[in-house]
């Protein structure tokens, strides 16, 4: 897969890289702060142009929202502009809502 762009310094805890799929994007975090269980998945991103809406349709059902709408800019080459929120779902997974800008 070829690699879209990547941030930090090898061997430091904000490494990672972002790889296309073809259809998707797969982040690979390469150094965690913590043990993780083996086939365990931190989050997972969901493409969308209405992350404000998406927020808004899960508190309405009742889920808990962990960072509220945000626009950032990640430190990598080349940066990537972007519109995030994250909230947790119904099984207790931690879902990003994704806007490349």
């Amino acid at each position: 897969m070829p690699m879209l762009r990547s941030w930090g310094e090898e061997g430091t805890e904000s490494y990672g890289m972002m790889f296309d799929t073809g259809s998707g994007v797969i982040e690979v975090f390469a150094e965690a702060k913590e043990q993780l269980l083996q086939g365990a998945i931190r989050h997972f991103a969901l493409s969308t142009e209405e992350v404000d809406r998406c927020v808004e349709k899960v508190r309405a059902a009742g889920y808990k929202i962990t960072m509220e709408p945000n626009d950032i800019v990640i430190g990598s080459q080349p940066p990537l502009p972007a519109r995030i929120a994250f909230v947790i779902g119904p099984v207790g997974e931690e879902i990003e809502f994704f806007c490349e800008k």
